[in-house]
């Protein structure tokens, strides 16, 4: 299966270094993340205390972003007995950690909007978003503080991916189309292709992007053994990302990893 899929698509990834280098290249030139979302994730991700009005003041001035925070604060979750109609309101319903988590929802829903019409595409969304309610759960069972942060890290964890579905969809969709026996295997296709894997693409992505360097750990690293503190935010997406792909949600067409292979 491997040399299937690694055949498949071997141009990008036959010239060797400099090649590499021409395609992490085209990486960074990619369309920046959409600036409400990063500004709301680097705010979050300081050491300072976010502002409610700073916050409802970014989150109200794009009007995808209000409106998913209106709809939200509406919903039954919250059971209000009355409508919530402004930005700050919702946000103090919602909570600053949930509202950093719905505004990295929607500006990836809005980033990967073209490339929703292939289903490959799908699969890898379905993924970080059942890989982000899963980290989310987890978190809460293991008593860490806040489980929307969870949600964020499993969201955002596979965004190597989203580099490579966007740089190069007419080389990465068939690649992830062909059967894999499971994840390793789709990493082995990735690093014959391209000469890097999606773990790597990272790298470019979030210096574009100017992402958390927590969240480009998550992101580089959730493929790896578990080590370290168990219930570290690591080790909860790195088990998330498997429990996903067990439970029918993988990235790509690959076979389900066993118990073993989830906890291990």
């Amino acid at each position: 299966r491997l040399s299937r899929a690694s055949s498949h698509r071997r141009r990008p990834g036959q010239s060797g270094p400099h090649r590499e280098a021409e395609l992490l290249g085209k990486i960074s030139s990619l369309p920046p993340f959409h600036p409400v979302a990063a500004q709301v994730l680097r705010l979050f991700s300081s050491s300072e205390e976010a502002e409610l009005d700073e916050v409802a003041g970014m989150m109200g001035s794009d009007p995808a972003f209000a409106a998913e925070m209106l709809q939200t604060a509406n919903s039954p979750l919250f059971a209000l007995h009355s409508e919530v109609h402004s930005i700050r309101h919702a946000l103090v319903v919602i909570g600053l950690e949930r509202t950093k988590a719905l505004a990295i929802r929607t500006a990836m829903q809005i980033y990967l909007k073209d490339a929703f019409d292939h289903p490959v595409s799908r699969l890898c969304w379905s993924h970080s978003l059942a890989c982000a309610e899963i980290a989310k759960t987890m978190a809460a069972l293991c008593g860490r503080d806040s489980s929307e942060h969870a949600y964020t890290a499993g969201l955002l964890h596979d965004i190597g991916r989203v580099a490579l579905l966007k740089a190069f969809p007419a080389d990465y969709v068939p690649l992830l189309e062909m059967p894999h026996a499971g994840a390793e295997e789709v990493i082995a296709a990735e690093n014959q292709a391209f000469g890097f894997d999606h773990c790597h693409a990272v790298d470019e992505l979030c210096a574009l992007w100017n992402f958390p360097a927590a969240i480009r750990e998550i992101a580089q690293r959730h493929h790896e053994r578990l080590a370290g503190q168990e219930n570290s935010l690591l080790n909860i997406v790195r088990i998330s990302c498997r429990i996903a792909d067990s439970l029918g949600f993988p990235a790509a067409r690959q076979g389900a990893p066993s118990y073993e292979r989830v906890v291990s």
